[in-house]
């Protein structure tokens, strides 16, 4: 009996010996497994995940899951759980993976500064990979490949098991020879495995153009619920829930809406260490689709996220805050739509002498065929508020010489103030899109004067820097670069608001021009792009100069431009009525 015992627990030990090691979440293993560097990492050390960032892992292994979409803010550690994913696939299931990156220059910084540095530190890793550059990692049963959302070859190809696109929003509309979008390109290459996981990742833009806002409204909606302490009510943890004094952000509470409790930063952290990712949407079959925002992390604070959006004053700002605080696509066209009327009735009396309170002036210049225009702002000391003293025509032929011998004349033009001030334009930007060389020489015969004048190039984008040097123009002078969607977006926002304050002297073709542009969606080859449009039957150059104006107040003093510390204060609906009512009075008398 002794011996048939003994056998029996040999046989037993040799089957558990060949047994295949216990199923884990990838989340455990990842645990378990990767260890995070320092030098890129505020918390390095073996892994430890937050309770959210577990079940983001995890919905990547769900069985249905077919493509997963994570929109969030930033500070919920989602580079951490999209390097939970990899490794787990790294070392588990294997097969070819594709890792996607805004550009070429956003995958060096990436591997450089974040992945070689993972692998270095977590002995699974290192012990997996057996060949490593810049684009490729290889592993026994597959390999990791790096592309730019730019290059079309590298998007597509043979076949790949997991396809992950960071930052989406950031990637390109189209791959750069057109073929198509690269997280199209990118699920035509899982359709060969049965087993297939597309992930897309992205801090949300435009509400108009954002891609990863658009696939998060295809999956089911997940959200984080958290179970308040006092009525234990399960509600997701929204922006609306934020409750603070303005100007006191360290005061800040999570509102229950269900029984009007108030959570300090200790109950919430002991709510989200609790909360669940549940799903508010039955969405495309296979498509897991997730919006986290900082509220829901361990790793930031009400207080901090309420001290972010107490500070957030100008338009841009709030964009920021919306995108990266809340994982939020920001909505600007109802933002900065302005109406002609409603400007002039919030027009006033602006003439010499001056408000004391004015800190310097700047000048913003638009050149066309037949004339030029100018346009004097005048910058408050505060740096909150800004007022447009003149806006004047120069009529004539700009091939000639007198129209910019009459430029050279005003541009001395002396401003009086209430104490005694004799104030002149101190930064001047002239527009050279139209008559470059014309333009250069002006600009040169400026500075010979000891005048700061400049030459401007007007580029569209929203993640261009306001004032950037531009090339040498025909070997005379180096250009400024002047990224104008942005500073487009909080000029008219300034406008409406009345913190940029317009004189009630100049005539109703000037507010016309001021209103003439609106934030539209465009669609270029059928994809879409926000972009500023300018009405047909409208001149636009009054705005124009008003852009280039306040542009220019970025170089005077080493200042931050005045347009992102554009206060919020506006006027009520009442104070817009009886002005505009005001304006009707005058016109019909």
């Amino acid at each position: 009996m002794k011996s048939i015992y003994d056998a029996s627990a040999i046989f037993a030990a040799m089957l558990r010996a060949l047994a295949p090691p216990p199923a884990i979440k990838p989340s455990q293993w990842a645990e378990q497994n990767l260890v995070l560097p320092r030098e890129s990492n505020a918390r390095p050390g073996k892994l430890r995940l937050a309770n959210l960032q577990k079940q983001i892992v995890d919905a990547a292994a769900e069985p249905t899951t077919r493509e997963l979409v994570l929109m969030t803010s930033a500070q919920i550690g989602k580079t951490t759980g999209l390097h939970s994913i990899i490794g787990h696939a790294i070392c588990g299931e294997g097969g070819p993976l594709l890792l996607v990156r805004p550009d070429e220059g956003d995958i060096g910084s990436y591997v450089k500064e974040t992945l070689d540095p993972l692998i270095a530190a977590s002995p699974a890793l290192r012990g997996a990979v057996t060949h490593s550059n810049a684009n490729l990692k290889t592993f026994a049963g597959g390999s990791l490949a790096l592309a730019s959302s730019y290059k079309a070859p590298q998007l597509s190809g043979k076949a790949i098991r997991f396809g992950i696109i960071d930052e989406l929003d950031r990637c390109a509309v189209v791959t750069s020879n057109g073929e198509g979008r690269p997280e199209d390109l990118v699920r035509r290459r899982l359709h060969t495995y049965r087993r297939s996981l597309l992930l897309l990742a992205s801090t949300p833009t435009f509400a108009a153009t954002s891609r990863i806002a658009a696939n998060y409204e295809r999956g089911d909606k997940r959200l984080f619920f958290v179970r308040c302490e006092h009525c234990h009510d399960e509600a997701p943890i929204t922006q609306d829930r934020l409750l603070f004094e303005p100007g006191k952000p360290e005061g800040a509470r999570l509102l229950c809406q269900a029984c009007g409790a108030l959570a300090d930063e200790a109950e919430r952290l002991r709510m989200v260490g609790k909360g669940e990712l549940r799903s508010t949407a039955k969405g495309e079959p296979g498509v897991v689709s997730i919006h986290a925002n900082e509220l829901c992390s361990e790793f930031s604070s009400l207080a901090k996220v309420a001290a972010q959006v107490d500070s957030a004053k100008s338009l841009e700002q709030k964009k920021s805050v919306q995108n990266l605080c809340f994982g939020l696509p920001f909505e600007a066209s109802s933002e900065v739509e302005n109406d002609p009327s409603a400007l002039m009735a919030m027009a006033e009396p602006i003439q010499a002498p001056y408000d004391k309170s004015i800190d310097f002036l700047t000048c913003g210049v638009d050149v066309q065929s037949n004339r030029i225009e100018a346009q004097f702002v005048a910058h408050q000391a505060s740096g909150l508020e800004r007022s447009i003293l003149d806006h004047v025509v120069l009529h004539g032929d700009t091939s000639g010489a007198q129209v910019w011998d009459d430029l050279d004349g005003l541009l001395g033009r002396v401003f009086k103030s209430q104490d005694g001030r004799a104030l002149e334009s101190q930064v001047t930007f002239v527009d050279g899109g139209f008559m470059t060389e014309t333009v250069a020489r002006f600009v040169m015969r400026q500075r010979a004067k000891g005048r700061r004048c400049h030459i401007t190039f007007g580029r569209a984008g929203f993640d261009r820097a306001n004032v950037k040097e531009g090339a040498k123009i025909r070997g005379l002078l180096r250009g400024l670069i002047v990224g104008v969607d942005n500073i487009k977006m909080n000029v008219a926002k300034a406008l409406q608001s009345g913190t940029i304050k317009t004189p009630n002297h100049l005539d109703a073709d000037f507010f016309e021009q001021l209103s003439a542009e609106r934030l539209a969606v465009k669609y270029v080859r059928g994809f879409p792009r926000q972009q500023w449009e300018k009405s047909p039957d409208v001149r636009n150059e009054a705005f124009d100069c008003l852009v280039l104006a306040v542009a220019a107040a970025s170089l005077v003093n080493g200042r931050a431009a005045p347009a992102d510390k554009a206060k919020t204060q506006s006027l009520s609906i009442a104070e817009r009525a009886a002005r505009l009512q005001s304006l009707h009075t005058r016109k019909a008398a």
